[in-house]
């Protein structure tokens, strides 16, 4: 499973690159399962990050209110791993939501 997360989150990036959101929502998710069965924490929260920066880009329906959820997981993520200035970063990404 550990070789298929940085495949799947790189593909996941350049589909979101190159606006191919179909393709990214199967990508992400995707390496999310891969990612969640692993040992491997960082990957836990890198691909909830860039997961959510698609939905931010993309910013469709939803998209704001899942990119806060995953940006939160993520930035959790980093604290419970001791990436504080990952974690801080996200701050700063979550402000820009703007949700009420």
């Amino acid at each position: 499973a550990t070789l298929g997360m940085l495949p799947r989150e790189a593909a996941g990036i350049a589909a979101a690159c190159a606006g191919a959101w179909d393709a990214a929502e199967v990508h992400f998710p995707t390496c999310l399962t891969l990612c969640d069965s692993t040992p491997i924490p960082i990957s836990q929260g890198t691909t909830r990050e860039f997961y959510a920066d698609m939905l931010m880009e993309r910013n469709a329906g939803d998209d704001r209110a899942r990119a806060a959820t995953f940006y939160a997981d993520a930035a959790e993520n980093y604290a419970q791993v001791g990436l504080v200035l990952y974690a801080s970063r996200l701050a700063e990404k979550r402000a820009r939501l703007n949700l009420a």
